[in-house]
Order: structure tokens, then sequence, then C-alpha cells
């Protein structure tokens, strides 16, 4: 798991166009694509009926001048929008959303504006798409959620063909019965399917979650994630690297606050389910404070016969490692390599009796 601190670098440049599309009521873009046309496609809501907003797709040009607008017609009922757009090598945009009463839209346009096909998912209650992928296998692919009579959302994943027709559906309810969440997703260039989200389980709130698919719609594995506060950790993004893994971002909650947090998994992952440890499994060893200087101070309850303590940097390096048999129940670390080291960011990693035990983040001052 990385951590990131981002810092914001003010540069003035020059806007090459503004164009602003509205009327009264409230107009919002969501997603934006540039097609292999070399024209911008972009997807959000537009305000009709002078009630409700509507599913809305726009083509400009890259010059700022508008090609076309489409839009669905509405129910004057309920508020629509387009959330993703993907563009197809068969030089269709596709576009996944909600519209009509709620429901998990998926709508195929050519490059004119023109509507090839509609496809609509709904049940009772809320049904929406938040992402969609154009495979390498010619199938489309929109991740979401699904309402299901007494059980919340599920977490959804919809194949299409590029007609418009249904391969297959895929949808997971977290034990706890509650609104589970398709955030994002991607087709890997191992043609396997990703997606990425959140899940909520009993013991927990929403949990990270990344989800591994064939093209057939079978889960192969779940990777899960539950931050130390046991509350929201959530996936908003998947992409699929060149160095054939998958990177999920997102945010999670540790010690009170929500963290921003991107995760690397292998693509040979069986199945991951990690789970914070619970109280009643209190650790052996913690450190007595987050903050550092020239040495790290453990409290170590009930010593073990070994214990293995490791740091590694924000880039998963490996900095310090000592291994010690039997320690106090106070254990200073203040070898020379501990006050050499940088300030920033750290992860120990405690091991007992050979079993890992915890990652606690600390911070150099």
């Amino acid at each position: 798991m990385i951590f990131l601190s981002l810092a914001w670098i003010q540069q003035e440049t020059n806007a090459g166009f503004i164009r602003m599309i509205g009327q009264a009521g409230g107009d919002g873009a969501y997603t934006l694509v540039y097609g292999a046309d070399h024209n911008l496609y972009a997807g959000g809501y537009s305000y009709h009926f002078v009630v409700v907003h509507v599913f809305t797709v726009i083509s400009i040009d890259t010059a700022g001048s508008e090609r076309w607008l489409f839009r669905t017609q509405g129910t004057g009922v309920c508020n629509e929008s387009a959330y993703s757009l993907a563009y197809g090598p068969d030089n269709h945009i596709y576009s996944a959303g909600v519209s009509y009463l709620l429901d998990f839209t998926v709508i195929s346009l050519d490059t004119t504006g023109s509507r090839q096909w509609e496809f609509l998912y709904g049940q009772p209650g809320d049904d929406r798409a938040y992402d969609n992928f154009f495979g390498l296998d010619g199938n489309i692919y929109a991740a979401g959620y699904i309402s299901v009579s007494g059980a919340g959302f599920e977490f959804a994943v919809i194949s299409l063909t590029d007609m418009g027709d249904t391969n297959w559906i895929y949808s997971i309810n977290g034990s706890a019965n509650g609104n589970d969440v398709a955030q994002a997703i991607v087709y890997g260039a191992d043609e396997h399917i990703y997606c990425a989200g959140w899940i909520i389980d009993t013991s927990s709130a929403e949990d990270f979650v990344v989800i591994r698919l064939n093209t057939t719609g079978a889960e192969e594995w779940k990777y899960k994630y539950n931050g130390a506060d046991n509350n929201t950790d959530k996936a908003a993004a998947v992409v699929y690297g060149q160095d054939d893994n998958i990177y999920a971002a997102g945010c999670c909650t540790d010690s009170g606050n929500l963290d921003f947090v991107v995760i690397s998994l292998d693509t040979t992952t069986t199945g991951v389910d990690e789970k914070q440890i619970q109280t009643s499994d209190i650790q052996c060893v913690h450190p007595f404070s987050t903050f550092f200087t020239n040495s790290i101070v453990l409290e170590v309850n009930n010593p073990p016969c070994n214990l293995e303590i490791v740091l590694y940097d924000v880039q998963g390096r490996k900095k310090y490692e000592t291994l010690l048999s039997s320690p106090p129940t106070v254990l200073e670390i203040n070898d020379g390599e501990i006050s050499l080291l940088p300030k920033g960011i750290y992860f120990l990693r405690i091991n007992i009796n050979s079993v890992d035990q915890e990652v606690v983040k600390l911070i150099k001052i």
C-alpha cells in the first residue's frame, strides 16, 4: 500500500477555449473523452422539463465549437446523468449512467450523435452505472450497482455486446445487506476484467474492494481492505499497468483520519480478504508514539520468543530490520541507522514468532 502526499504548484497558462453550455436549472459534466476522430465528447446532465436533469452527451471540436448535443427525453420524474464515456475502436461512443426510472443505462452513439441502441436494466429502486470500458474482446463492460429487495444495492458489472445485447450480469452483496457499489472498471491486457469500489460486511463499514472477473463473468478473486477504524474505505479508480500489475486508488480511514490511498496488486492474487484485528486480539507490540526522531520506542506486552521489526519508506523500500529474542517490555530501537533516516513517513512491520501482526504508520520529525 502506498500513501501519497500531494503538493500543488501554481503556474499561469492560457485557456485555448472555454465552452459553456447550460440552461436555467443547472447543468454539468462528469466525464470527457478525446475520440480517435479528434473530437471531444463530454457526458453529464442538463436541465429539461423545467423540473429534472436528463442524461446528456455533447460533442465539440478542438476549437470549442459544438458539433451536436444528445440527450434522453427523460420522464419528468427522476434525475438522470451520464457518468462515464468510452470511445470504441468501432468509432462509436458508449455512455453509461442512470436514466428513465433510475435504471442502469448504457447508450451507444455514432460520431454524428445518432443513437444506435440503448440498454436499460432496472429493478424497483435505484440502479446506475458509474463506469464503462470497451474491451479488447469487442464487448462493453459497465460497472455500478443494482437494487435488490431487502439487500440494498449490490456491486454490479454488466457485459454487453457491441449491439447492446446482454452477455452476463455479475453482482455481489456484502454480508451486511448494505449499499455495495462498483465505482470503476478496466479491461486488462491479460483479458480479464478488474472492477473496484466497496462492499459492506457485517463487521465493518465500507471496505475497499477490487474484484477480478473473466470474460464469462466468473469471479476469480477478490481483494478487500478494511482500515484500522472499521470505517469508510472506498476504491474510486482502477488501472491496469504496462507492468501487468493492478493499481487502485481511493480512501481509507486510519486513526480517525480519512487518508489518500493507492494499492498495488499483482494479477495472480488468488483472493485476499484483509480484516483489521479486533480489540479482543490486541497485539503484543505497539509504538508509544506515531512520531519519532532518533529512536523508536515500543511497548511489548507478554514478550514473545522472537520479534522481528522491519521499517519501510513510502516507496516500499526496506530501511531497517532487526530480529530480537525475548525482548524487554519497553524496547527502544536507537541504532545509528534510525537517526540517519530522513524526515518523512515510514511503515513499521511487526512480526511475532514468524507471524506478521500489523503494519504501523510512523512519522519521523
